[in-house]
């Protein structure tokens, strides 16, 4: 991880940080790509950790775009972005392969709400964007990266160091417990062929159970109450199917819940990002496969893991069949620890380091 910028500006700065208490300003931020709306734990948790890490700062969220709405039509958003006294932009695993939503949430720099006020990106993973992006990029306060890889590419197109640290989810603490530890978790993945077949493993062998890392296996949409109801109707009718079809399968609620099942397996083999995110904060051995960017490679490399936790499909089931040790060595537990550790303490910095450039401007 890399903050000399950060703490060296955290040295010059003698603006006093607001915390709301004791006289101090409190900030007002709205904050683009909310993605709670994905009914995923990992998502979830960065959410939670932003709204703590900026509450601890002394920044309020007063609105939030969630993720691919167009926040460019939404008039109580723009609103209370032209109320705000900064904007917070959660990159997490939007900005890649030049997606549309991904340059619509650049471009709130050019936006006629914004006012001037600072833009800060974190927690951006960048991959494969065009050229082109640098502009808007250029016009903000601060850019965060949460691996190397993409630290590396942002610093290239803007000409200047980039920060990184890892994705928000590892930026709070670990959740690892004392559980006692049995049997195999199969995870899932946004790549629907690798989530059926990890489904598939479960019914494989005993002692596996069926873990996905969503809240609920299919989304709740509708735009009217009625639509609500049949969409709530779908959901419960295709769950009970497929727990009859899959019966070692749970369903966590809550992010903690998710950690919860976690600490108690032995293994977790998971295609998402994000699985490996909470397999790190648990401290559960864990067997990945790849996604649809580089971030899990990135991951791995950044935190000096074993890089053939990650591998393809059919080796990930060989390698469950031959059921050989994959327990983290002691190199591995202590590089997760102290990265934890680093994450958090550097995740503080950033958050002040954001609200002291504002403070300076209200």
């Amino acid at each position: 991880m890399l903050f000399p910028r950060l703490r060296a500006d955290r040295r010059r700065n003698s603006l006093r940080r607001a915390t709301g208490k004791g006289g101090a300003a409190v900030l007002n931020a709205v904050l683009l790509n909310d993605t709670t709306p994905d009914n995923h734990h990992g998502c979830l948790r960065v959410i939670e950790v932003i709204r703590r890490k900026s509450e601890r700062s002394g920044i309020r969220l007063i609105a939030t775009a969630k993720v691919r709405e167009d926040w460019t039509r939404s008039a109580p958003f723009l609103e209370a972005m032209r109320q705000a006294d900064l904007v917070l932009i959660n990159g997490e695993g939007t900005l890649h392969h030049g997606t549309p939503h991904g340059e619509r949430l650049l471009s709130v720099v050019q936006h006629p709400a914004r006012g001037g006020k600072p833009v800060h990106l974190l927690n951006a993973m960048y991959q494969e964007n065009p050229d082109a992006w640098g502009a808007n990029l250029a016009l903000m306060s601060s850019v965060t990266a949460r691996d190397s890889r993409s630290a590396a590419a942002l610093s290239r197109l803007l000409g200047r160091q980039i920060d990184w640290m890892p994705d928000l989810t590892l930026c709070d603490g670990s959740l690892a417990t004392d559980a006692p530890r049995e049997g195999i978790i199969l995870g899932d993945s946004v790549l629907k062929p690798v989530s059926r077949a990890l489904a598939e493993m479960s019914l494989e062998a005993e002692g596996r159970r069926l873990v996905p890392i969503l809240k609920s296996l299919k989304a709740q949409k509708g735009r009217t109450a009625p639509g609500r109801l049949l969409r709530r109707l779908h959901v419960a009718v295709h769950a009970r199917a497929y727990h009859r079809r899959y019966p070692s399968l749970q369903i966590p609620q809550t992010p903690e819940a998710y950690a919860a099942a976690l600490s108690a397996a032995r293994l977790h083999v998971t295609g998402r990002f994000h699985g490996v995110c909470f397999s790190l904060l648990t401290e559960t051995p864990f067997l990945a496969i790849g996604s649809n960017s580089w971030k899990m490679e990135a991951l791995v490399s950044d935190l000096g893991l074993d890089r053939t936790r990650i591998m393809s499909l059919d080796a990930t089931r060989a390698a469950l069949v031959s059921d050989r040790g994959f327990d983290f060595t002691e190199n591995e537990r202590s590089a997760i620890r102290s990265q934890l550790a680093a994450a958090s303490s550097n995740a503080d910095i950033l958050f002040n380091a954001i609200a002291a450039s504002a403070q300076g401007r209200v």
